[in-house]
């Protein structure tokens, strides 16, 4: 046997940190790096110097953790004790030794070369991956929900729509992504349209609108919906028209967005068009 010495310098980079030291063990290793099976040796800390108990055959040091190497040197054979040094350098959370190292065999050092690579890898994502998540919910936040009232309607959207006063309509909402219009019919001007299904007051305003043949009544959940190209002051959009009857007529909400956004926003429009309300 023999002893290995390693001197690790004080320095305030990784000065928390306690480095593990492993030496290469083909009979009873604790972990395996690339293709060479190590032992732990122990842990060395910041400005501490360790002496370890060693055989005295050639043999490779590693220091890292058990599932990254920072640094390794090779010991050559024999029985006269042995010292290594090394640190942490200014911005670099590795423990490095000092000196020039004898290099693994090209197989064994692209073996664990890639393996961290894979693990560095693994990590990107997963902090990207995080990251994106971060974002959409702090996103979804900041996007507060806000009600828009028109008579006996309210409908729930977001801050994002701005509303505007347009004739004809009881509620024009705009937004960088969709336009919320909502038109009435009252009873007392179209009071054939009183009593009938609102699958049947789809397809008459269908008609109505002068939509082609395609157009026609559709339900999501509980709403009859119908949907068709709609072009609005030149601008080509695709537009969804959702009929709700109440006692005192038909209220026609109307989502346009442009026609290339459609299918994006197909679910939050049905989202948004589920919160309609209606009272005094």
């Amino acid at each position: 046997m023999r002893d290995l010495t390693i001197r690790r310098e004080a320095s305030f980079w990784g000065k928390n940190r306690r480095d593990v030291v492993y030496i290469e063990d083909w009979e009873g290793g604790d972990v395996t790096f690339g293709t060479t099976p190590c032992r732990k040796l122990g842990t060395v800390g910041n400005g501490e110097t360790v002496t370890f108990s060693i055989g005295e055959k050639l043999s490779r040091v590693f220091v890292g953790n058990k599932k990254k190497v920072y640094d390794y040197c090779e010991l050559p054979s024999g029985n006269e004790a042995a010292e290594l040094s090394g640190g942490h350098a200014p911005l670099d959370p590795s423990f490095r030794f000092h000196g020039e190292l004898e290099g693994y065999a090209a197989e064994e050092r692209n073996t664990l070369r890639k393996g961290q690579k894979v693990q560095y890898l693994a990590k990107v994502l997963l902090f990207l991956v995080a990251f994106a998540l971060a974002v959409f919910v702090v996103c979804n936040i900041l996007i507060t929900a806000e009600d828009f009232t028109a008579g006996e309607l309210t409908i729930t959207l977001t801050e994002d729509f701005t509303e505007e006063r347009v004739r004809g309509f009881e509620l024009y909402a705009v937004s960088p992504e969709a336009l919320c219009c909502v038109e009435f019919l009252p009873f007392g001007e179209f009071g054939e349209l009183k009593g009938l299904p609102v699958k049947d007051l789809a397809g008459l305003l269908i008609e109505s609108y002068h939509f082609e043949d395609q157009v026609y009544p559709k339900t999501h959940g509980e709403l009859v919906y119908f949907e068709a190209p709609n072009k609005i002051a030149g601008t080509e959009f695709h537009s969804f028209f959702f009929p709700m009857a109440t006692e005192q007529g038909v209220w026609i909400v109307q989502f346009a967005t442009h026609f290339t956004d459609a299918e994006t926003m197909r679910e939050q429009i049905f989202a948004w068009a589920e919160t309609v309300t209606f009272g005094e």
